[in-house]
């Protein structure tokens, strides 16, 4: 795996972005590489002004960096969540909190409850039947296939898991996950 520099900066992201490197991966994994597509996306999530070239080990080579940058951006995300429930942990009591030593700590279901931590970019929240809720990334093309985290971005053990909304997801080694809804026997 290429590593990319610890240097980039992923506060500028946005989800076009996101879709365009999404878009030359999956062209780069059918070995189909538009040079324009890839200098584009390559350019604008690493910052730079490369002029494109037509070689096919400099598009490779590019797309294999994008693939690294995409990983890296997951990490930054499950960085930012952390980071963000820390401040939440730290936060001193507001004027309204009569017992001055309650702290509510990071929600992940009420989008308007204080402390409330949302979902990374792109990803689906499944609340789950105990604990916290899992924030699903499907691949490209497929709803029921993906990779999951938990929402407070921690991994999760392979094995087998039940939603709160009756879906099943099973979880593969590295965090591949597949969703299958629960289909009772009813003989």
């Amino acid at each position: 795996m290429i590593k990319t520099k610890k240097n980039v900066d992923y506060s500028g992201v946005t989800p076009a972005l996101v879709d365009l490197v999404k878009d030359v991966i999956a062209e780069g994994d059918r070995h189909s590489y538009t040079v324009s597509k890839v200098y584009a996306a390559y350019n604008a999530a690493f910052g730079l002004r490369d002029t494109p070239q037509t070689c096919g080990t400099c598009l490779q080579k590019r797309v294999r960096l994008l693939a690294a940058w995409l990983d890296g951006l997951g990490d930054y995300a499950r960085e930012q969540i952390l980071k963000r429930e820390e401040e939440l942990r730290n936060e001193t009591p507001t004027a309204g909190n009569e017992g001055g030593d309650v702290n509510t700590g990071p929600q992940y279901d009420d989008p308007g409850a204080p402390g409330y931590v949302p979902q990374v970019e792109g990803t689906v929240r499944y609340p789950m039947s105990e604990g916290i809720p899992f924030d699903f990334l499907p691949y490209e093309g497929t709803i029921v296939k993906g990779t999951v985290t938990r929402a407070d971005g921690s991994k999760i053990r392979p094995g087998m898991y039940h939603t709160a909304e009756g879906l099943e997801i099973v979880i593969q080694p590295g965090g591949k996950a597949v969703i299958r809804e629960v289909v009772e026997d009813l003989t």
